[in-house]
C-alpha cells in the first residue's frame, strides 16, 4: 500500500529578512528557526513539489532504505 502525503496548510517559516523574494514570490529560502516550532517535515509552499525535512527524519529514511529520493541542505538562522 501507498500513500500520498498532504499538507493541509502551508507552514510559514522562510526568514522575512533573509528569504528572498521577487514580486512576492518566494525565491531563495531561508528558514526561520523561530519559526518551525517542531516540525519535522514541511514544505515551503504550496506549489513546490520539494518537502523539507528535519536531520533526524533524513536519517530515518535513509536507514529505512528508502530509495529515489535525494537530499540537499537547507540555509537556516
Amino acid at each position: 500500500m501507498y500513500w500520498v502525503l498532504h499538507f493541509p496548510e502551508v507552514a510559514d517559516v522562510a526568514h522575512p529578512l533573509k528569504s528572498i523574494y521577487v514580486s512576492g514570490r518566494l525565491i531563495k529560502p531561508v528558514l526561520d528557526l523561530s519559526r518551525i516550532r517542531g516540525r519535522r517535515v514541511f514544505t515551503l509552499t504550496q506549489y513546490a513539489p520539494n518537502l523539507v525535512v528535519a536531520a533526524d527524519v533524513r536519517r530515518a529514511l535513509e536507514k529505512a532504505g528508502c530509495g529515489g529520493i535525494e537530499f540537499s541542505k537547507m540555509p537556516a538562522a
